[in-house]
């Protein structure tokens, strides 16, 4: 009989062991409220119905415009980073608090959405005066929505920016009137339509008859469109990378994700795997060098 339970016992083990699935964090970089963590979410959901041999798991580690996510990720090789665009800038801004973005490599381009400028009190920019001062709120210091703020500022010098916890807080201030502009999410301002006028967003196409700010004279704001992607450790082995690209490529593919994107205006960007790569050193690139003149007050 003992030795029956202990065949018993070392089947039930074997079993165990021969099921067990491996263990991939992939890690939001920003709070887990957002609706862009949703992306994340969906994508894991698919990724794991879609085979058998990793399991995925959502976490988020909020803070430092996305850098307290990125350096944890940053040494672990059992991790996947979801990141925004503030992935590239906040390296160049606060290098020494700072991942380096030497140490990644991209798994995917998800999507990519615009950064929109909100008002309560200003339905054009003809109606923004020149002659005052006024405010814009932005998510932060070294963040996407900080360099969008800038060049705001180039052509309306009367306007400074304030930084705020999140594009969620400033839109609170914005409909608070504690603040004259906010940069935020399309898909966030226009749940306010009622009491928030759009003035532009970035990238090269209107989106819901919002005007692009390239057509009001605002210097590279149709290529700082904020994006959503996922990148590894250089610590990961090529061929779990490879694997893991295989099955979030396919997962990507699954209409929940591709709906997922839709309540942020976040468009879908199709892409092998080596292009990934290639736009992901051209994304350095860029960013490097709109972030390289950002001065932070001491």
């Amino acid at each position: 009989m003992c030795k029956l339970k202990n065949l018993i016992i070392l089947l039930l083990l074997f079993v165990t062991t021969v099921v067990a699935k491996e263990n991939v964090t992939i890690v939001y970089a920003f709070s887990p409220s957002d609706p862009m963590a949703n992306y994340t979410r969906t994508l894991i959901e698919e990724a794991n119905s879609v085979q058998k041999k990793y399991y995925f798991i959502f976490d988020a580690k909020p803070g430092a415009g996305g850098s307290i996510a990125s350096r944890y990720v940053e040494s672990r090789p059992d991790t996947i980073l979801a990141a925004s665009s503030a992935f590239f800038v906040r390296p160049i801004v606060y290098p020494a608090e700072s991942h380096s973005t030497d140490n990644f490599r991209s798994l995917m381009l998800q999507c990519r959405s615009p950064m929109a400028i909100g008002s309560v009190r200003y339905k054009t920019w003809a109606e923004v005066p020149r002659d005052q001062l006024l405010n814009i709120g932005i998510s932060g210091l070294g963040v996407v929505s900080h360099l969008t703020s800038i060049q705001i500022t180039n052509l309306y010098p009367n306007i400074q920016p304030v930084p705020f916890k999140s594009t969620n807080d400033a839109t609170l201030a914005l409909l608070g009137n504690q603040i004259d502009l906010s940069v935020g999410f399309l898909g966030d301002l226009r749940q306010w339509k009622n009491r928030i006028h759009v003035l532009g967003i970035t990238g090269t196409r209107e989106i819901d008859n919002v005007p692009t700010l390239k057509s009001a004279k605002f210097a590279v704001t149709e290529f700082m469109d904020q994006t959503h992607h996922l990148v590894a450790s250089k610590r990961v082995a090529q061929s779990t990378f490879t694997e893991w690209q295989g099955i979030l490529y396919q997962a990507a593919l699954a209409r929940s994700v591709q709906e997922s994107y839709t309540i942020d205006y976040c468009t879908a960007v199709p892409m092998t795997p080596g292009q990934a790569q290639a736009w992901y050193n051209n994304q350095v690139d860029f960013w490097k060098k709109i972030s390289s003149t950002v001065q932070i007050p001491k």
